[in-house]
């Protein structure tokens, strides 16, 4: 079962810039950046800055990007959480005031350790200035170059810089405040398009991780073609959640309590991966499955594979399969099932509803099933003769009332 478990980053949505007639343009910005975090494989809640007040106890890091003339009361509240030791992110600019008017340089000096010199464009007017950015000296060799749009000219005024413009001025800039630090970006990179398709945003979003200390999920590929989402669970279990969002098949390679999982998904399809220490239990693929290198399901379609009991996939008497196509499958397993029987059904007001039973075939340890129409989309119980009866309790069992179990 999962439980909830408060992610340690949080992504803040400033409100106040979302009003107005500049406000989609906010809004997509906030999208970049959800996006940029997914792609990232990084685990994170979000929260409108009006409820920053209810902040959860555990943050760690806060992404505020695009926040521009949030209140007094909010930033007040940000310089507090930085000063106690939490890392803080913002991009574009802060030092205007809730009537939009550039009010509030102070805060610039006082939360990101650097002076206004001068205005490049005024608050949302976006102009793409074609400002080249490279690595500052002592910086990270991970932060990009790239072609910026920055809002306004800056001096350091305590702060590290990060990323300069070819003249030195600094764009991006790290200060420690209090206990804590905050990174900031006159770039106002959640702007400059969708995220999809600008490399040196993924880029720019894991230097930032890199500089938080903020680890992500390991996943192969890693450029954000494929998103993996951990779900936190009341036992021993490890559940991923994948998708694929790119628009060809991806082989992945995803690090569990099993071993190293390598799996297939076709474009735009999600998979699933269940696993303790003792092997995997439940698996969405498409294609073959496998663990450490030794197979577990050979298949050329798209299909679920879950063991019963909290048995893994190899040693459990009893396996729904939900196959999602026609082609063939097999399981390969350590011998516990001897002669098994398919049995084809579906769930119907609750109760199972059998289409056929026939037995599997079973060679050197692996159970090869044919995947024709009749099993095609079907809800397939492979288990043993004698323990029919208990497996379609069982399964009723898990649509009725799967706390239960």
């Amino acid at each position: 079962r999962p439980k909830y478990v408060a992610s340690e980053t949080v992504l803040l949505l400033a409100s106040d810039n979302r009003m107005g007639g500049q406000g989609m343009r906010i809004v997509e910005g906030q999208l970049n950046a959800i996006r940029l975090l997914l792609d990232a494989n990084v685990r994170f809640g979000t929260l409108t800055d009006e409820f920053l007040a209810d902040l959860p106890a555990g943050t760690k890091t806060i992404f505020y990007p695009l926040p521009y003339c949030p209140s007094d009361e909010i930033v007040a509240a940000l310089e507090k959480f930085v000063q106690q030791g939490g890392q803080l992110y913002l991009s574009g600019d802060i030092s205007y005031d809730t009537l939009r008017q550039r009010t509030r340089t102070e805060r610039l000096q006082r939360l990101c350790g650097v002076d206004f010199v001068s205005e490049r464009y005024p608050n949302l007017q976006f102009q793409k200035t074609d400002v080249m950015l490279q690595p500052a000296p002592n910086s990270s060799n991970a932060w990009p170059k790239y072609s910026a749009a920055p809002t306004m000219v800056l001096r350091s005024a305590g702060a590290k810089t990060l990323l300069a413009d070819v003249d030195g001025h600094p764009v991006v800039t790290e200060f420690e405040v209090g206990k804590g630090h905050v990174i900031f970006s006159a770039d106002p990179i959640e702007l400059h398009g969708d995220a999809q398709y600008q490399r040196y945003g993924h880029e720019f979003y894991r230097a930032l991780l890199q500089q938080f200390e903020i680890a992500s999920e390991r996943i192969t590929p890693a450029d954000g073609s494929v998103h993996c989402f951990r779900v936190p669970t009341q036992d021993a279990r490890e559940v991923q959640v994948l998708v694929n969002h790119s628009a060809m098949l991806q082989k992945i390679s995803l690090p569990t309590a099993a071993g190293n999982v390598q799996l297939s998904l076709s474009t735009h399809l999600p998979g699933v991966v269940v696993a303790t220490s003792d092997g995997v239990q439940a698996v969405e693929s498409t294609g073959n499955v496998s663990v450490d290198a030794h197979p577990l399901i050979d298949t050329n379609l798209h299909m679920m594979a879950i063991a019963f009991g909290s048995q893994p996939l190899t040693s459990s008497r009893r396996v729904l399969l939900l196959p999602m196509g026609t082609g063939s499958l097999s399981l390969h397993t350590n011998g516990a099932l001897q002669e098994p029987v398919i049995i084809a059904g579906e769930i119907s007001g609750g109760a199972w509803k059998s289409y056929s039973t026939k037995p599997a075939t079973v060679r050197d340890g692996s159970i090869a099933i044919p995947i024709g129409e009749e099993y095609s989309l079907a809800m397939l119980l492979l288990c043993e003769q004698q323990d029919v009866a208990a497996t379609i309790a069982e399964i009723e069992t898990w649509m009725k009332s799967p706390w239960k179990l």
